[in-house]
Parts: structure tokens; sequence; C-alpha cells
């Protein structure tokens, strides 16, 4: 069980609008490239890879890096109760 520090860290990572459409895209796409992100989202790549990079460190997704392009997936291996939060999502 995550103590109410990890929890808030947690939800202000989520408290976005883009972070929760990444996190849409991905659960209906699956991997997806940051230019292919950028393009659905219609904000820069700078702006992008911040959201990505925070959803990232709070280990809700992870990412793989191919052929000069980054992929980014949500992690299978995210915890079960963080797992039930982002299917509240989907």
């Amino acid at each position: 069980m995550k103590n109410t520090n990890q929890w808030s860290i947690i939800f202000k990572a989520l408290g976005n609008p883009y972070r929760l459409q990444i996190i849409r895209l991905l659960g209906k796409h699956g991997k997806m490239s940051v230019s292919a992100l950028t393009s659905e989202l219609n904000i820069s790549i700078k702006n992008t890879s911040r959201n990505l990079s925070i959803l990232q460190n709070v280990d809700i997704l992870k990412s793989l890096g191919k052929s000069d392009h980054v992929y980014y997936e949500i992690n299978p291996d995210v915890p079960k109760d963080i797992k039930q939060i982002i299917n509240l999502i989907l």
C-alpha cells in the first residue's frame, strides 16, 4: 500500500489532460512513438516529451528505443493499485 506522499505524486502526474490523453492513446494503440503522440495530441514535441517523462518517472509508462525512435507503452508491470486507476482512465 502506498503512503499519502506517493499517491500525491501519482495523482499530480495524472492531473493533466494531455497526460490522460497519452494514457488513453497508448491503451488504444499499444506502443506509439513520440512523433505519433505529438501528432495525435496536436502539441509540440517538447511538450509531449515532458509529459511522457513525467508519466515514466512514476512508472506508469515504459519506453523502448528502436531505429532512431523512442516508443512508449503503458508499463505492463505497473502495480495493481495503479493499474486500477489506469483502467478508469481508459
